[in-house]
């Protein structure tokens, strides 16, 4: 019995080593923010209050800003420089200087963003660019 004991302790220590092994696996910056799935680029277009495609020129946490170079505006300011709240959570989307993006920001005041919206890198959003037509310059 003793043997039969120390087997089963033995395959339930495997089977939660292996459960706690791919469940260290998940994105656990998506389980933290409760995201609704966004709509299409023209859905969003009209929901957000900017949309714009830009270079990240400076990203500072003293400040709590990412600042961008504008190239095209869709909705919003018409700036050739655009700024936006980086808080820095885990919901926080993860802008590097130099990249180019295509944003989709929301706020009256302050533009803000994060993982949950439709923003992506630049030379990831043909299809995006695609529906949302041309866009203006600055």
């Amino acid at each position: 019995m003793n043997r039969h004991v120390t087997r089963i302790h033995i395959a339930v220590m495997v089977v939660s080593g292996l459960f706690a092994s791919f469940a260290g696996l998940t994105d656990q910056r998506a389980l933290a923010c409760d995201c609704a799935w966004p709509g299409s680029p023209r859905e969003e277009l009209q929901r957000k209050d900017a949309v714009f495609s830009g270079e990240v020129i400076s990203r500072d946490f003293k400040s709590a800003k990412v600042e961008f170079k504008v190239e095209k505006f869709w909705k919003g300011p018409r700036a050739k420089e655009i700024s936006l709240k980086y808080i820095g959570s885990d919901c926080t989307y993860p802008f590097v200087v130099g990249k180019k993006y295509l944003v989709y920001a929301f706020g009256k005041e302050i533009l803000e963003t994060d993982i949950c919206t439709r923003t992506k890198e630049l030379d990831k959003a043909s299809d995006d660019l695609k529906e949302l037509g041309e866009g203006k310059e600055p």
